[in-house]
């Protein structure tokens, strides 16, 4: 350390209109950072309050290098042998303290202390330290709040939480966990919240849908710099989509597979920290062979979208598909097998179409039929200009199952999807059966007790 005469001021080239403003929570966190950075051990760290006085003291077992503190932008964390290397965030901490809330501030370790002050110069006031040597060295490194108010004491009562350390009540209940890529993910037991922490700091929340299931909200954890996010020095609150995102990069696969399965209840519409993980691993080209049942991932035709969902499937968010999920496009198939109906099933197939001539006048032109199986199709009936394919399931089900499509089918021989023909044909059809519901109620009951031998 240099030699310095008893008391020396060193000018830190900051004016008090240094435009940052922190909250009082910030401010407490970004203080103690300088002693949680280069601690082994958070527990060695104390706050003293002494709330009569209006004293807050925060000591820690490292020392300060406080010759960095004659150069404004010096390098913050070196080696971990000192305390965050004293540098530009104290400054900052010691500028917002002092200015915004009224705070008397000192520091020191070993032999030296100082007191921040605001000195004036011709363009308002600039931010100093006055040094000056102690007559018996301190072993570590300490900081001292004086004039302390409610809200100063207030914004100190939890801030260790504000860390990532081994006794943070909200951080004791991993998902995933890999302290080597130095990442990990928690359950959080404060639902609808969820915590970020960035580079062992807290920096934010993140919500869940109060509507969802209580038990899917975490807590995401990410040691190491995103570039993304340096140069904020409003410390301001984070957004989780780049933190999740850097998570999804370093977590092993089967890790970030778990993850993603415990936010299943967002799937379907999509969550922030879902999208950034769902990002990492479609950029890292992951897939998965494992996803529950009744999932398909959203493809591109909208109309086997409708019939997923008309069929019970819940549809997730498209990028699940580049992960190995199968989407309703995987799931039906467009060339259907089909077959001759059954002479059972011809009875039935024929009960509609007797339906139809009733509520028509007169029968359709189309009169042969095929049926295929329901679980490989992607209809559950077509009109193919000669004939009608049907469902073996739903004629298997019932009247109620399938008389809707047949005689949505045997329309068909009035034109095309977009037909004003067609469209006519199936609105007279309507208009029948709420006119004549005796003719339907008489089609079910014989739907019901046809045999083989009632089959054309």
């Amino acid at each position: 350390m240099v030699d310095r005469p008893e008391e020396q001021l060193v000018r830190l080239a900051v004016l008090d209109t240094y435009a940052v403003r922190w909250s009082r929570e910030t401010f407490a966190r970004d203080l103690l950072q300088n002693f949680f950075d280069a601690t082994p051990d958070f527990r060695d760290v104390s706050i003293e309050r002494r709330e009569g006085a209006g004293e807050i003291e925060i000591r820690g077992p490292v020392r300060f290098d406080l010759d960095l503190l004659m150069y404004i932008g010096a390098t913050t964390k070196t080696d971990g042998s000192t305390v965050g290397s004293f540098g530009e965030g104290f400054k900052v901490c010691s500028l917002v303290g002092v200015r915004d809330f009224g705070l008397d501030m000192a520091a020191g370790s070993g032999d030296i202390e100082l007191d921040v002050c605001l000195e004036p110069v011709p363009l308002g006031r600039e931010l100093c330290y006055r040094l000056r040597s102690r007559a018996e060295p301190f072993a570590g490194s300490f900081v001292r709040l004086s004039r302390c108010d409610k809200a100063i004491f207030g914004a100190f009562t939890k801030v260790m939480d504000m860390f990532r350390h081994a006794d943070n009540p909200h951080l004791r209940d991993p998902l995933v966990e890999d302290s080597a890529a130095g990442v990990a993910v928690y359950r959080s037991h404060r639902y609808p919240w969820g915590q970020l922490y960035y580079r062992r700091q807290r920096r934010g929340f993140i919500r869940f849908y109060g509507w969802r299931d209580s038990t899917c909200a975490v807590t995401l954890a990410h040691d190491g710099v995103i570039e993304a996010l340096e140069g904020d020095r409003d410390r301001r609150d984070l957004r989780a989509g780049p933190i999740a995102e850097a998570i999804g990069r370093k977590l092993a696969p089967e890790a970030l597979h778990r993850v993603l399965l415990h936010l299943e209840p967002h799937w379907d519409h999509g969550h922030e920290a879902l999208v950034g993980l769902l990002d990492a691993a479609v950029e890292r080209k992951l897939t998965f062979s494992s996803w529950p049942n009744g999932w398909l991932a959203r493809g591109g035709d909208i109309n086997l979208n409708n019939l997923a969902e008309r069929q019970g499937f819940k549809l997730a968010v498209r990028a699940f598909a580049d992960l190995g999920m199968r989407t309703p496009e995987d799931r039906y198939r467009s060339d259907l097998e089909t077959r001759p109906p059954t002479p059972l099933e011809r009875a039935r197939i024929q009960v509609v179409a007797d339906l139809y001539a009733a509520l028509h006048g007169r029968p359709s032109r189309i009169t042969e039929f095929e049926v295929f199986n329901l679980a490989e199709a992607a209809v559950e009936g077509q009109h193919l200009h000669d004939k009608v394919i049907v469902a073996a399931d739903l004629v298997r089900k019932g009247f109620d199952a399938v008389a809707d499509t047949i005689l949505h089918e045997l329309a068909h021989d009035a034109g095309g999807d977009d037909s004003p023909t067609f469209l006519r044909r199936l609105t007279e059809l309507i208009g029948a059966v709420l006119a004549r519901p005796a003719r339907v109620a008489r089609a079910r009951a014989r739907y019901a007790r046809v045999t083989t031998k009632d089959a054309p």
